[in-house]
């Protein structure tokens, strides 16, 4: 397992084992503590099921700091890890759980400004009219209409999270192309 957890997963305290506890059924944990981070984050890592594990502190560099590449370089080391040849025949189970889909949406620093002008879909329910309005949940109808300011600050956020899903894409295609080296990728679900 690698990434986000529960949001109020674990905490700061290296000399209490709570604090430290990893989820039975876990052999390998580098899960994060807390909400949604990219960079000062605080991981539990364990490589032994939970009898073990220690804090990791990242700070906030990006080449050796934010989570989302962290995450990444943990499941790498996992799948190398699991397909070396004595371990090759016994099946194994990965979760990355990237907090990308979460705010605050930080992007790698390679894709800030990747989706700078675009803007989030206005469907339908963009802005709707006081009469559609009127046949919605009473407590979407205390909602005021989108104002300019709020309509910006709803775009930049649309940008931001596709300029952080970048990140992901390039690690989806990591580990595909290392499990298609290791001969796993048609064995991968």
């Amino acid at each position: 397992y690698a990434g986000k957890y529960l949001n109020a997963y674990g905490c700061q305290k290296s000399n209490v084992a709570e604090c430290k506890r990893v989820p039975p059924g876990w052999d390998k944990w580098f899960g994060l503590v807390g909400n949604s981070r990219y960079y000062n984050a605080t991981i539990v890592n364990s490589d032994d099921g939970g009898t073990t594990s220690r804090l990791l502190k990242h700070g906030d560099d990006y080449e050796k700091d934010y989570l989302p590449d962290a995450l990444c370089n943990r499941t790498l080391d996992m799948i190398r890890e699991f397909t070396r040849e004595e371990e090759k025949k016994k099946p194994f189970l990965i979760v990355n759980a990237w907090p990308t889909p979460h705010g605050p949406f930080t992007p790698a620093p390679w894709a800030e400004h990747a989706f700078d002008g675009v803007k989030a879909p206005r469907t339908a329910n963009w802005n709707a009219s006081s009469n559609a309005m009127q046949q919605k949940h009473w407590m979407l109808r205390q909602l005021l209409p989108i104002d300019n300011i709020t309509e910006s600050l709803i775009d930049t956020t649309y940008q931001h999270r596709l300029e952080a899903l970048l990140s992901v894409d390039d690690h989806i295609g990591q580990i595909a192309r290392l499990l298609e080296a290791k001969g796993e990728l048609d064995n991968t679900i």
